[in-house]
């Protein structure tokens, strides 16, 4: 699979996903008079998570369904939002950063690790052969 090609499919896959998530988190602030930002933003995760499972399987990867792959995808998200946290408060609270900013870097950090994780391990051993060009 060509990487830049297949780089970009993520990058688009992960604007799809964080869209969603938080137009999720906006909807459940909106219609709870937002009374809990953390319950809103964890329904706005696991929908962005779970559509960013099917849109990295199918689109960026090209790789079969099986309940490993879920079961790894779940692991990389996981861990990806335990290094975004402890990098931010890193750089927020520890280092005196702006938020926004230090948001973008650890956005950065976040999406390369995620991205060599998912295709080294999460769609690895599942991926569709590609059709032959002529």
């Amino acid at each position: 699979m060509n990487s830049p090609h297949c780089l970009l499919r993520y990058a688009i896959s992960g604007l799809v996903a964080t869209g969603a998530h938080y137009l999720v988190m906006l909807g459940s602030l909106n219609w709870t008079n937002h009374e809990n930002a953390v319950v809103a933003s964890t329904l706005g995760a696991l929908t962005g998570m779970t559509i960013g499972y099917a849109l990295n399987r199918r689109f960026t990867f090209r790789a079969n369904a099986s309940a490993a792959s879920v079961a790894r995808y779940a692991t990389v998200s996981v861990l990806a939002l335990a290094v975004n946290g402890a990098l931010l408060g890193l750089l927020t609270s520890n280092m005196g950063l702006a938020v926004w900013p230090s948001q973008l870097v650890v956005t950065t950090v976040v999406f390369g690790i995620t991205y060599i994780a998912n295709r080294n391990w999460s769609f690895a051993c599942q991926r569709r052969p590609q059709s032959l060009k002529v």
